[in-house]
């Protein structure tokens, strides 16, 4: 072997390939290897010129970023970019004309039409910003809320509206369907009809052409007028008090006291006992009662529920005197009198 550095040639054990080693002291093949040859491998026990693991390691690395075969989402695709110089590229278009619009004979057409008609229509100057569009909103603020929603609505969401001072004949359909309606015979129309003929017409009339009514049985004093009644202070109204009784009590306010200094004068009673009812001893007073201050005192059947009336004697009561009555048994007992206040 020579100086390091210096080439030694060397023969292989096959004889037919040259060895030499290098400056670097590797051992190297000088021919080619036969296919039944050994491989060179440097004095340390490398393999020389095949690719280590780590390498190989890197370049699968690279390798996976190949995408499959066919079309795929953004994210599995490779990025590409057309060449800053690349020429115009050749692109042959597949164009479905189904529903475009077509220069003649459709919808342009018509449009076209519809522009030229146009022509001279429309202002050399459009409105601006700044100009009749300014005033335009001016004048529609007042409008604010007050067109209504789609739809029916109250009165007070709605746009008062007024027919033409020469509008036509409206025409109108008439709902047919009478189910519900009044009739004009055999329904209640006929009825009514046949009550109100009972009203009878205004003003004064003979018994056969009046209306017949009866008093409440529970009604309160009526003031009445009598001209065949009078004071010193003048005629006085005449009240009539009617009230029905049930039970065997005494009623303390027949007719309540009149006020300071007025006086109850009663004018004529009558008494009604209920028709079958058995005899009643009533009893009509002023005040606490007692044989001075009686108005009328007797026992009174019920004589076929026949009115019994008295025109009463003159009695003098007191300032500010009730009157009373007072019944002995619970047979129903109407208990009717004309009175006035005097003073």
């Amino acid at each position: 072997m020579g100086a390091k550095g210096t080439p030694v040639y060397l023969t292989d054990k096959e004889g037919g390939n040259e060895l030499d080693i290098t400056a670097n002291g590797e051992i190297q093949v000088v021919g080619s290897i036969t296919p039944s040859g050994t491989q060179d491998v440097d004095v340390i026990g490398n393999t020389i010129g095949l690719a280590t693991e780590a390498t190989a390691a890197d370049i699968k690395t690279g390798t996976d970023k190949i995408p499959s075969l066919g079309q795929a989402v953004k994210v599995s695709s490779a990025p590409v970019v057309i060449a800053s110089d690349q020429g115009n590229l050749s692109v042959d278009l597949k164009v479905d004309t189904v529903g475009i619009a077509k220069e003649s004979g459709g919808n342009l057409d018509a449009m076209a039409a519809d522009l030229a008609s146009l022509d001279g229509k429309v202002p050399a100057t459009p409105a601006t910003e700044d100009g009749n569009l300014a005033v335009i909103a001016g004048d529609t603020t007042s409008l604010d809320a007050k067109v209504p929603g789609q739809g029916q609505a109250l009165k007070v969401a709605s746009l008062p509206v007024v027919i033409a001072s020469d509008q036509g004949n409206l025409s109108v359909d008439l709902i047919t369907d009478s189910v519900g309606l009044a009739k004009e015979a055999g329904g209640n129309l006929a009825g009514v009809k046949t009550n109100t003929d009972k009203i009878p017409s205004q003003g004064e009339a003979a018994m056969v052409a009046s209306t017949p009514v009866v008093i409440a049985n529970d009604q309160t004093s009526v003031p009445t007028k009598d001209d065949g009644f009078k004071t010193q202070a003048g005629e006085n109204d005449v009240i009539l008090i009617s009230k029905e009784y049930t039970t065997a009590a005494t009623d303390a306010a027949f007719i309540a006291a009149p006020g300071a200094s007025k006086y109850i004068r009663p004018v004529f009673i009558s008494i009604v006992v209920a028709s079958g009812g058995t005899v009643n001893e009533i009893t009509v007073d002023f005040g606490a009662g007692g044989a001075a201050r009686e108005i009328i005192r007797g026992e009174f059947a019920s004589n076929g529920g026949a009115v019994q009336s008295f025109r009463i004697p003159p009695r003098a009561p007191a300032a500010n005197e009730a009157v009373r009555v007072t019944r002995s048994t619970t047979d129903k007992v109407r208990v009717v009198m004309h009175y006035f206040i005097e003073g």
